[in-house]
């Protein structure tokens, strides 16, 4: 049986509290581990304790542990560059066939564990996931040409990859270019950071990164025919309730 995980970034109360529908899911639904950066691992540890899960399928880590970036910029905006943690410790810590990139407040309807081992076996690796166009034919051109974000040096018109869409991406790392792709996007999102950089969606750093490695990509949807599991996945935006198609 070949091993995945999902991995999620859980920071500050709302989203302390949304994630815990995530740990349901996952625990009662799947055979998968879990992993949660988040800034209070003593809340999560006692609603999994509360719940008698099993503790040995999660992974708690304390965001201060893994990261000396702030939380918030200037603006109270989030920092974004921080959503890359999860998978680079899933990457660091585990031995995982799939990381299963997931937003705190996403969750599944149903489960297929024979599905998703079936979708793991698939010969495809590096990111499938749902792709915007390339950074430089919409909203990345704007964000880049703001003053600040220029001293990042980046010309779109050279990033081949497209955008993902952040909120599900299934990562294979089990591929010659995943720990290049991996030190690229640690290394933008450092970058970022500290140089006040906030890119408001962490699409562009991905879509950088994976350029940069030349990581393979796979549009989610025609696997989604294959493999129905993958329709199971939902998510929040704006409290309303949204499939990752």
């Amino acid at each position: 049986m070949s091993n995945y995980t999902f991995a999620t970034l859980a920071v500050g109360v709302p989203y302390n509290f949304k994630v815990r529908t995530l740990i349901d899911c996952v625990m009662t639904l799947t055979k998968g581990d879990l992993l949660i950066i988040t800034d209070d691992v003593a809340d999560l540890t006692k609603y999994i304790t509360d719940a008698q899960y099993d503790m040995s399928r999660i992974s708690l880590h304390e965001l201060a542990s893994v990261s000396n970036q702030k939380i918030w910029f200037k603006e109270r905006k989030f920092n974004f560059n921080l959503k890359m943690l999860p998978t680079k410790i899933a990457y660091q810590t585990g031995d995982y066939d799939l990381i299963i990139h997931a937003d705190a407040d996403g969750f599944m309807i149903g489960w297929d564990e024979e599905d998703i081992q079936r979708f793991i076996n698939d010969d495809a690796r590096g990111l499938i996931a749902r792709f915007r166009n390339r950074p430089c034919e919409e909203t990345g051109m704007s964000f880049m040409l703001e003053p600040k974000a220029t001293a990042l040096g980046i010309e779109l018109i050279k990033i081949k990859a497209p955008m993902p869409i952040e909120v599900f991406l299934f990562f294979k790392p089990k591929c010659p270019n995943f720990q290049k792709f991996m030190t690229e996007w640690e290394a933008i999102t450092n970058r970022c950071h500290d140089r006040g950089v906030n890119p408001f969606i962490e699409a562009l750093e991905l879509s950088y990164a994976m350029s940069q490695a030349s990581l393979d990509t796979h549009q989610i949807l025609s696997y989604m025919r294959i493999y129905p599991v993958l329709n199971s996945f939902r998510y929040l935006h704006h409290d309303k309730i949204m499939r990752i198609i």
